[in-house]
């Protein structure tokens, strides 16, 4: 840890030499905050049975062995070396692992180093394990192109040189990993000058999710929220308590703060994606705080989140905070100038 603190105190003082070398007249006095961030790395293992996406399962190439232990690396060799004939998806249709295989010394679930070490244990040269690295994913964004009427609008307002506004919102996204184990927490999220006035807030909860490859990850739980209060500096969103009692399907007001975040967010009706009784089940907590008062816009502001449980949080549940800005920039065509606005 030691040589890792002064290997980031070498980078800083590197900087700071760069930057007062540019003539900029400036020079380093002191460090005024730190923030350091710790976070768990846990490597990518094998489990157990998880069901195949159905894109893939309806190729019918993929035998997904469906075992009730954390064997499953084992069953699937057992399918590589004695293929079944019917049933291909029972561990009743195989020998079982141990009375073929020699696994003395392996640890399931198994990790990527053992692979080689199973390899060589059991002769299998003729039944190469495949390992896939994947180090590279695109992205690819389709490219929009307008007729040529479209085109020469867009070019006479280019050399007329006006300036042109585009608005858009961006965002920020904040993680606690791990709640304290209270009823009552509160969450500092940032400090900042510039909060490029927030229009929204999401808080979602995840327990016993993340890192987990056995767990539905695209889903957040409710974590039994009695109340949650957004503070910046002196206001308070929403201005009244929630009550919340959701093990008792009573959460109104959470829900009307969702299903009323897609018709202000793109200035039209629609109808939510998650129905009263879903979103138990996949709680999305937004809060709208657009209206806020123009000494809150211009000064320095504490961001906080106040939360509150009726059973209390546990240690393994993750909070997320997803802040959207409203932001406005002014584009000169001819000078390629961008200055932004909001």
């Amino acid at each position: 840890m030691s040589s890792k603190y002064d290997q980031l105190a070498d980078i800083i003082k590197n900087k700071s030499d760069e930057f007062q070398e540019k003539d900029s007249g400036f020079a380093f006095s002191k460090v005024s905050h730190l923030e350091i961030h710790l976070n768990s790395f846990k490597p990518i293992e094998g489990s157990s049975y998880i069901k195949l996406p159905p894109n893939i399962e309806a190729r019918k190439a993929c035998i997904n062995i469906k075992c009730n232990d954390n064997k499953c690396f084992a069953w699937s060799i057992m399918a590589a070396v004695h293929p079944a004939t019917a049933n291909v998806r029972r561990i009743s249709s195989y020998s079982h692992y141990s009375t073929v295989l020699s696994l003395e010394g392996v640890n399931f679930p198994i990790k990527l180093k053992d692979i080689s070490k199973i390899e060589e244990m059991n002769n299998l040269s003729g039944t190469k394990i495949a390992v896939l690295d994947i180090d590279k994913i695109e992205w690819h964004v389709p490219h929009i192109s307008v007729n040529d009427e479209i085109r020469l609008k867009l070019l006479k307002t280019l050399n007329s040189n006006k300036s042109i506004c585009i608005p858009f919102r961006k965002w920020d996204l904040f993680e606690l990993p791990s709640l304290r184990k209270t009823k009552t927490d509160v969450w500092s999220i940032k400090t900042s000058t510039n909060l490029e006035k927030p229009r929204y807030v999401i808080v979602a909860f995840q327990t016993a999710r993340k890192d987990s490859v056995t767990a539905d990850a695209s889903k957040f739980d409710h974590a039994s929220l009695t109340n949650l209060k957004l503070h910046l500096n002196a206001d308070s969103f929403p201005y009244d308590n929630m009550n919340l009692q959701i093990n008792e399907n009573k959460y109104a007001a959470a829900y009307r703060m969702y299903a009323s975040f897609q018709s202000s967010y793109y200035n039209r009706n629609n109808q939510p994606l998650l129905s009263y009784e879903k979103f138990k089940e996949c709680a999305l907590y937004v809060i709208d705080c657009a209206n806020q008062k123009e000494a809150v816009k211009s000064s320095i502001v504490d961001v906080k989140l106040e939360l509150e449980s009726l059973s209390g949080f546990t240690e393994d549940t993750t909070a997320y905070c997803l802040i959207i800005h409203d932001n406005i920039v002014e584009y000169t065509p001819l000078s390629g100038t961008v200055k932004k606005i909001i």
